[in-house]
């Protein structure tokens, strides 16, 4: 990506976000904010950094976000952060993007309450992963729906307050929300970079297709596959395969996200 345009991207954050909510938040979430733009070009790193400050601040045991919308057969969490001495399993499994539960989520413009009393089709999937209650909102931008942000506590089916939906939705509207979408224009702008071969070797191999399978699907090699994902992995800036599925999770059309091989 074009060291100035990256450059320009972090100057408009934090004139428009630090600077015009100097006065108008918390220390603590402005700091965060802070540590995020810093972080700006490593996507895994800003997800942990707002993770963690989530998981602090409201004594949480698990803090989750992932990129999609409404319409999307599925959604799946892109990050996830726990308190170290958990032993409950995470969620990071796809789930069908219709249930009750999260639709809720997609529809409001503000912090759903969630508990295994009224998790709407999630029942058994939350009582694996023992969540007694969950506090959800949606990431949004300029108009723009393309994620869910997740608190969840796995030791009591708690209330949570007004003061805690409040805050939660001051960071996500104020902090989390403009600096993902930013992140996301970056990416656009380094997959702008990529030939059509890369991004459709791309696309598959985020789908969890090996190699050999994208090699016999698009009738090439599968030397020559590596090759494009190797070219395609340093344009993006990433190092492996791990690292390119959390890079591409926000541009990854989800009509497209089913599994299958053209």
């Amino acid at each position: 990506m074009n060291e100035d345009k990256a450059c320009e991207i972090v100057r408009h954050l934090k004139i428009r976000v630090l600077d015009g909510q100097r006065r108008l938040a918390p220390a603590s979430m402005l700091d965060c904010a802070a540590h995020m733009i810093l972080y700006l070009d490593t996507q895994e790193v800003v997800h942990r950094i707002a993770l963690q400050f989530l998981l602090e601040r409201f004594g949480a045991t698990r803090a989750n976000l992932g990129y999609g919308n409404p319409t999307a057969p599925f959604y799946a969490s892109s990050a996830i952060e726990t308190v170290s001495d958990l032993s409950v399993p995470s969620t990071e499994r796809p789930i069908p993007n219709h249930v009750e539960a999260i639709q809720r989520v997609w529809r409001s413009a503000e912090p759903v309450s969630l508990n295994t009393s009224n998790a709407s089709g999630m029942e058994r999937m939350w009582a694996a992963a023992k969540t007694k209650a969950k506090l959800a909102r949606r990431l949004e931008f300029a108009d723009r729906v393309f994620g869910i942000v997740c608190i969840d506590d796995t030791v009591t089916e708690r209330y949570w307050k007004i003061s805690d939906v409040n805050y939660l939705d001051q960071f996500v509207l104020r902090f989390l929300a403009p600096i993902l979408s930013s992140y996301q224009g970056m990416q656009h702008t380094r997959i702008s970079e990529l030939t059509a071969a890369e991004i459709t070797v791309v696309r598959l191999a985020i789908r969890g297709h090996s190699y050999k399978e994208i090699a016999s699907a698009l009738n090439k090699s599968p030397n020559t596959v590596d090759n494009q994902l190797r070219s395609a992995r340093a344009k993006l800036g990433v190092r492996n395969q791990v690292e390119l599925v959390r890079a591409c999770s926000g541009w990854l059309s989800s009509e497209t996200f089913d599994g299958e091989l053209p």
